[in-house]
C-alpha cells in the first residue's frame, strides 16, 4: 500500500512529462489545460509549477529543452521517468530494472568466487559466460606444474618479482646479482636478458617502478644501502641510509613505502622446501608445489598471465610454474603439483 504523498509525487512526475511533451509538439492549449486542470489541483511543489508555467513562453522546442534541461519527447526521457517512478514502487508491484540480468551476474560471481582454481579478476560481464553449465576452472589450467627451472644464480635466491606489465621477472640472490628475465609472449618461457651486479651484501628485496623502467633493490637486515637501477640503460644510483631497510614497494606516485598485505581469493604460504596454495574458502591447501630441495623464500604471481608463477629458493634455483602440459590424465597426476584437497577427500571416503 502506497502512502498518499507517494501517489501524489508519482502523479506529478507523469503529468509533468505529459505537459512538456504537449509543449514540444506545439499544443499550447492542451499543455495549459494540463497545467491548470491537473498539475495545480495536486497542490504539490508549487515552486516547480511556477517554473513549468514559464515554459509556455518558449518559442520553439530547442528553447524548451534548453530551459527545462530536458532531452525531449522519446524513449530516453520516458525511461528516466520510469526509473524515477520505480523508487516509489515496491518490488512486488514492479520489478527493478534489469533484475534478471542482475541475478544472473550475481550467480556467476558467486560461482567464480567459490571456484577453487579461479585466480583471475572477477568479471561482471555475462558475454563470455555460458549459462548452461556452472562455472568450474580446471586444475590443469592452474600454475602447479614446473614449466622451467632457472639455474643461472650461483647461490641462494632470496627474492623474485614480476614486472607490472608481466613481461619481465627480476630475481635477487645472495650471489650479489640481480638477473632480469624476459617472458616470451607466446611460449611463456623466460630468457636471461641482463645481469645487474655490485650488490655487496646480496639482494633480499626488489620493487619495480609503476612504468617498469626502474628497479629498486635492497640487501639483507645488516645492509643500509639501496640500489636504484634503470633496467634499460643499466645505470645505477646507490643510496646509503643511517637506518636499516627491510622492505619497500613503489607507489603510483613514484616513491616507495612500506609493504602492506592484500586480500586475494588465492593465498600462498611458504614452508620448508614446498609452496602451499590455499583458496580463501578452503580449510586445507588446494595445491602443494614440490620440486625445490631447500627453503622457498619468495613466490611471485604474474599480474598479467594468471597461470604463470615463479618461486625462489635457497637451492639456488627459480622455478617457473605453469599449467599442465599436453599429457594424459594419468601422467598429469604424477607431476609435482599434488592436489592435497582431493587426496584428503579420498582418504576420508576410504576411511
Amino acid at each position: 500500500m502506497h502512502s498518499p504523498s507517494a501517489i501524489v509525487r508519482m502523479k506529478f512526475l507523469l503529468l509533468q512529462q505529459k505537459y512538456l511533451e504537449y509543449l514540444e509538439d506545439g499544443k499550447v492549449l492542451e499543455a495549459l489545460q494540463v497545467l491548470r486542470g491537473e498539475l495545480t489541483p495536486l497542490k504539490y511543489n508549487t515552486d516547480r509549477i511556477h517554473v513549468l508555467s514559464g515554459y509556455l513562453m518558449c518559442s520553439h522546442p530547442e528553447d524548451l529543452k534548453a530551459k527545462a534541461e530536458w532531452e525531449g519527447k522519446g524513449a530516453g526521457s520516458r525511461c528516466r521517468l520510469l526509473d524515477k517512478l520505480q523508487t516509489y514502487l515496491a518490488p512486488s508491484v514492479m520489478l527493478p530494472p534489469r533484475r534478471l540480468q542482475t541475478l544472473l551476474r550475481q550467480a556467476v560471481e558467486m560461482q567464480r568466487d567459490r571456484c577453487l582454481y579461479h585466480n583471475t579478476k572477477l568479471d561482471s560481464s555475462l558475454d563470455s559466460v555460458s549459462l548452461l553449465l556452472d562455472h568450474v576452472c580446471s586444475r590443469k589450467q592452474f600454475p602447479c606444474y614446473t614449466q622451467q627451472i632457472l639455474t643461472e644464480h650461483c647461490n641462494e635466491v632470496w627474492f623474485c618479482k614480476f614486472s607490472n606489465d608481466g613481461t619481465k621477472l627480476a630475481t635477487g640472490s645472495k650471489d650479489t646479482t640481480v638477473i632480469i628475465w624476459q617472458v616470451e609472449p607466446d611460449s611463456h618461457q623466460l630468457k636471461l636478458i641482463r645481469t645487474l651486479e655490485g650488490h655487496a651484501y646480496g639482494v633480499s628485496y626488489l620493487a619495480w617502478s609503476p612504468d617498469d623502467v626502474y628497479l629498486i633493490a635492497c640487501g639483507p637486515d645488516d645492509c643500509s644501502e639501496l640500489w636504484l637501477w634503470n633496467v634499460q640503460s643499466e645505470r645505477m644510483i646507490i643510496f646509503d641510509f643511517f637506518f636499516l631497510i627491510s622492505a619497500f614497494v613503489y607507489s603510483s606516485a613514484s616513491f616507495f613505502r612500506c609493504v602492506s598485505s592484500e586480500s586475494h581469493s588465492i593465498l600462498l604460504f611458504l614452508s620448508d622446501h614446498k609452496v602451499y596454495i590455499w583458496h580463501k574458502r578452503s580449510e586445507l591447501p588446494i595445491v602443494e608445489l614440490t620440486g625445490h630441495t631447500r627453503t622457498v623464500n619468495c613466490v611471485s604471481w604474474n599480474p598479467c598471465i594468471p597461470n604463470l608463477m615463479a618461486s625462489a629458493s635457497d637451492d639456488g634455483t627459480v622455478r617457473i610454474w605453469g599449467p599442465a602440459p599436453f599429457l594424459d590424465a594419468q601422467e598429469q597426476d604424477t607431476l609435482n603439483g599434488t592436489d592435497i584437497l582431493s587426496s584428503h577427500r579420498k582418504y576420508r571416503t576410504e576411511s
